[in-house]
């Protein structure tokens, strides 16, 4: 697989122009109200329709045929960075539902909102946390799909099967913690399951 994306194209219309001006000594203010002259004017939509026309974000996807052996395996060592560098950066926190959170990051944990806080839409004080629990639950199931051996601490004598010549031998020398391995799958899942679910909002 080739992957080129290149930079998202920078937006120029009548407000960005209008700011221009600033540099022969326009003041910000009047740079602001002539922006809204020139929007409400032909120029507004005739910015809108170049940047759709002429300034595309390009991006180029080559995908080969061994690609899609293992469609989960070629994607995931390319959504694990793209995800921790978005929880560097990022500056919003999208609304998350309390289901998907331990019961002391849930709203109902959080203290109350005010009516008037409520009716502005203001996010109580464990919203940004709830966010951040979702993401590290999304990266950690990213981390263990990149690693080949990321079960292999709940498995004892499964790698010796090369020196023993019996089968029944070796079935009396595996051992497997089932419990823990399917608890370490299932929080796989669910932060696969988290990804799918707020894909949408993984923006910065």
């Amino acid at each position: 697989m080739k992957v080129y994306i290149g930079k998202s194209p920078k937006w120029w219309g009548p407000y960005q122009i209008a700011d221009l001006l600033q540099w022969v000594g326009v003041s910000e203010d009047r740079c602001q109200k002539i922006g809204e002259r020139l929007n409400k004017t032909w120029f507004g939509p005739f910015c809108e329709w170049f940047h759709g026309r002429f300034r595309k974000q390009k991006v180029v996807v080559k995908v080969h045929y061994y690609d899609t052996w293992s469609v989960d395996s070629t994607l995931a060592p390319i959504i694990l960075p793209l995800l921790k560098q978005l929880k560097a950066t990022q500056h919003g926190h999208p609304f998350t539902d309390d289901e998907d959170v331990p019961e002391e990051l849930r709203s109902s944990a959080a203290p109350a909102l005010t009516e008037e806080e409520k009716n502005c839409g203001v996010p109580d004080q464990l919203h940004e946390k709830r966010w951040e629990w979702i993401m590290n639950e999304m990266i950690w199931a990213f981390e263990q799909l990149n690693d080949p051996d990321h079960d292999n601490k709940f498995w004892q004598g499964r790698d010796d099967l090369a020196d023993i010549d019996n089968i029944t031998e070796h079935i009396k020398r595996v051992k497997c913690d089932f419990e823990g391995l399917k608890a370490h799958e299932e929080r796989i899942r669910r932060g696969t399951t988290l990804f799918g679910k707020y894909y949408q909002a993984l923006w910065d």
